[in-house]
């Protein structure tokens, strides 16, 4: 953890610009504080837990999503990227 988006001059500015560019989150979904993250699989259960949590380790952010459910892939934007190639019903195709 080197730094976090409020340290900078500008750093006010943080959570207005995230909130103005936040297509891929919540608003207010977010924490600015220095950081770091976490990933755990219950294999089980087929749940995936992802945390965010502050320097010292408290849990700040967390969101629990089942596993083995598909994720909807919008075939323009993986167009110019290293990705797999999907077909149109969203299939990778080897």
């Amino acid at each position: 953890m080197t730094h976090s988006c409020t340290e900078p001059f500008y750093g006010f500015l943080s959570k207005f610009i995230l909130d103005q560019y936040g297509t891929h989150r919540k608003k207010g979904m977010y924490f600015t504080g220095r950081n770091f993250g976490t990933i755990k699989f219950d294999w089980e259960n087929m749940n995936m837990t992802v945390s965010v949590h502050d320097m010292i380790g408290n849990t700040v952010l967390r969101i629990e999503k089942k596993m083995g459910m598909p994720t909807k892939i919008d075939p323009e934007y993986l167009e110019d990227t290293a990705l797999p190639n999907f077909d149109s019903s969203l299939h990778m195709r080897f």
